[in-house]
């Protein structure tokens, strides 16, 4: 063989490489790979581009006679073009003269990628021409293979590659990339795949292949962003569609354990894509990717095909390792974009927890930490971590009843997982508890006595009354203070409000245009919280002040009271203190009992949204005339990484109540700040903060329980 192949003249050497290509096996693209290194042979290259002039795509539609003797071989070529591509990866890449001929082949090939783009983006916008491959159902199928084998190779490892981007900053070169995404077989009425053209079908290579390699490069998904914004309204929506359906097409037929593996590998690839360019920054149109995902309720449809896919591996009892690890991923990244990508959390996680995240990832949890060493059991049960601080929403609390959720963690019980699984599942266990008695559905919220009126002088908090489930009226500059009637809204607004309202409503409109406004259910939601946890875990409030006495007296030695500014705050008794409830910055619920109401002044208050002062002092001058019946509590609510919900409350304490209804919320102010705000700006008082939540464990009595989280 070595002999006969001495004897071929270059010429006949490059025909017969040329007419073995479409066999496209690894032998003989090893062997190609082998002459283009030896030979230096760019005429090979350059026989099949040229072949590929643009001018001999038809303006009208052709003839049978055209189709089959320029469309064909267009085809063919196509195909041979791939296999070039593809044999750069059986080079040795350290090589000098290897790096240079491939460089040498980008090059041609840039030269020629408009007719290049222009033939793929004809055949992906005509009818399909007959092929060889009979057994495929429909003739859509293999032009979306070719388009998905040429990309391929000159997409992937884009960085630091200047030919490689050099290509994909080519609009053509994106334009095709969407089109390919909404490529569809209008004779099967779905999207086509882009697999293989034999009787397996690897639909996920769209994304493996092509778009995930695009997305997750800097360059590529910088491009991918600014020319999808930039697109008209109604393309923004077929990408949007396309993502979303094709989560739905790769879980229609799950009937063999090998159908959850390509399934379930589709599925990771295509969110992989679109979690990528979710976290990209919104675009000079204002348009976000996250925006257009989110309008077709892409995270809902996506752990939707997640949660059918978990479900038939119950069915089949499969076991297999690997498959239940990549379950748990998924469950994670989807955990991270709609905690940290999502503008509003809050609107988000309600959504995959009606479709069935929690399942997800109970059933993934026992069979990942079979195989998992135990360090890295931590990372299996971060989903359920990052999801915990979203518990006490009403419309999460809905949520878990779609699929049985709260039945399916009764059943953990019995479940044999690692001490940090135990611990979170007895985490949940605990909120939920809370929200179960704060939202049954057999309990009215009259009962609870929740009241989200913010004038102070309210009657039905006179009344210790609540506005059961009644929409309230809602100031419509700012949207920032509710009321039950328009009597209290004219009390309110001579008392307080008329200073606030310019600067709620300036903050109203910015946060709105970010996304990140949370609606008057969201903040009653937090009030009732705030009002169980108070009735469930505060000791009666003389007890609760001897302890915050006892707490402030100790700190109050190692941290000094920090000196107020003179003219511009407020001055407070530096013994009062309020209570803390955290469901931010531990993941789980957390009370710190102690913290100096002076100091909070100096730092929270002031810095996160200080126009609320008026409204505080108000409620601070009315614990300092009233300390056996006032109690104050700031509580603080997840959002995303950056941003945290800041509640600060009143609270009148009535020792002939009933016992779960002993404290009533009676005031409130609402607001939004950085998260991580005390660690950044006033370390001393996250020391003393953090100071008095260690005291808070030595000296709470049992009746605090776990409530005091570690």
């Amino acid at each position: 063989m070595a002999k006969l192949e001495r004897t071929l003249t270059p010429h006949n050497k490059r025909q017969e490489l040329l007419d073995q290509l479409q066999r496209n096996t690894p032998e003989i693209l090893k062997e190609l790979a082998d002459y283009l290194v030896q030979e230096r042979d760019y005429t090979l290259l350059e026989e099949v581009l040229d072949a590929l002039d643009a001018s001999r795509i038809p303006v009208h539609p052709p003839d049978a006679q055209y189709s089959s003797k320029v469309l064909q071989p267009t085809v063919v070529k196509l195909l041979q073009l791939a296999a070039i591509a593809r044999s750069f990866s059986h080079m040795k890449s350290e090589d000098p003269r290897t790096v240079d001929v491939i460089s040498r082949c980008l090059r041609i090939i840039l030269d020629h990628w408009p007719d290049i783009t222009q033939w793929m983006s004809h055949l992906l916008t005509q009818p399909p021409l007959p092929t060889p491959w009979d057994h495929i159902t429909t003739a859509y199928q293999p032009i979306a293979y070719i388009c998905a084998e040429l990309l391929s190779p000159l997409v992937s490892e884009i960085d630091g590659n200047p030919l490689k981007q050099e290509l994909i900053f080519m609009p053509a070169t994106i334009d095709l990339l969407l089109l390919l995404l909404c490529y569809d077989d209008p004779e099967m009425g779905k999207y086509c795949g882009c697999g293989t053209p034999d009787d397996t079908l690897n639909v996920y290579d769209l994304f493996q292949k092509v778009w995930y390699p695009v997305a997750t490069s800097e360059q590529g998904r910088e491009r991918l962003v600014e020319r999808i914004s930039n697109r008209p309204q109604k393309h923004q929506k077929r990408v949007a569609v396309a993502f979303v359906r094709r989560s739905q097409l790769f879980t229609e037929i799950l009937e063999t354990e090998k159908h959850l593996d390509d399934g379930l590998r589709s599925l990771v690839y295509l969110f992989n894509t679109a979690s990528a360019l979710s976290w990209a920054t919104y675009s000079t149109t204002g348009t976000s990717i996250w925006t257009l995902l989110n309008r077709r309720r892409f995270l809902h449809e996506y752990t939707a095909a997640l949660f059918r896919v978990v479900e038939r591996a119950k069915e089949l009892n499969f076991e297999k390792s690997s498959f239940w690890s990549c379950v748990n991923q998924c469950t994670t990244m989807l955990a991270l974009v709609a905690v940290f990508a999502a503008p509003n959390p809050v609107d988000v996680i309600p959504q995959v927890i009606e479709a069935g995240i929690v399942p997800c990832i109970l059933e993934s949890i026992p069979h990942t930490l079979k195989y998992w060493p135990p360090e890295s059991h931590a990372f299996a049960i971060e989903p359920l971590r990052m999801l915990y601080p979203f518990l006490y929403l009403e419309k999460v609390h809905a949520a878990l009843k779609v699929h049985g959720d709260l039945d399916r963690l009764d059943a953990w019980n019995d479940v044999a997982i690692s001490t940090p699984a135990r611990g979170i599942y007895e985490e949940w266990k605990k909120l939920l508890g809370t929200s179960i008695y704060a939202f049954d559905a057999e309990r009215e919220h009259e009962e609870l006595h929740i009241n989200i009126c913010s004038n102070a002088k309210c009657p039905l908090h006179l009344k210790r009354q609540g506005m059961g489930k009644l929409p309230p009226k809602i100031c419509s500059s700012c949207h920032a203070v509710t009321y039950c009637s328009e009597g209290c809204q004219a009390t309110d607004w001579l008392a307080l409000h008329w200073v606030e309202c310019p600067e709620l409503t300036r903050v109203y409109h910015e946060q709105r245009l970010a996304g990140r406004w949370t609606s008057w259910r969201t903040r009653r939601d937090q009030l009732i919280f705030l009002q169980v946890v108070a009735n469930a875990d505060f000791p009666d409030l003389p007890d609760l002040e001897k302890k915050q006495a006892a707490l402030v007296e100790q700190a109050s030695a190692t941290f000094p009271a920090q000196p107020t500014q003179a003219g511009t705050r407020p001055h407070y008794d530096p013994h009062l203190a309020l209570t803390m409830v955290d469901l931010a910055m531990q993941r789980q619920l957390t009370l710190f009992l102690g913290l100096v109401v002076s100091d909070m002044n100096q730092s929270w208050w002031f810095e996160i949204n200080g126009v609320w002062d008026r409204r505080i002092e108000a409620c601070v001058r009315d614990m300092e005339r009233n300390q056996d019946r006032v109690v104050l509590v700031e509580g603080r609510f997840s959002l995303d990484e950056k941003y945290a919900m800041w509640v600060f409350v009143k609270m009148e304490w009535n020792p002939d109540a009933l016992e779960k209804e002993k404290y009533r919320i009676v005031n409130h102010a609402f607001r939004l700040g950085v998260s991580n705000w005390d660690k950044e700006h006033t370390p001393w008082l996250f020391q003393k903060g953090q100071q008095f939540h260690d005291l808070s464990q030595v000296l709470a009595d049992r009746s605090l329980g776990g409530s005091v989280g570690p």
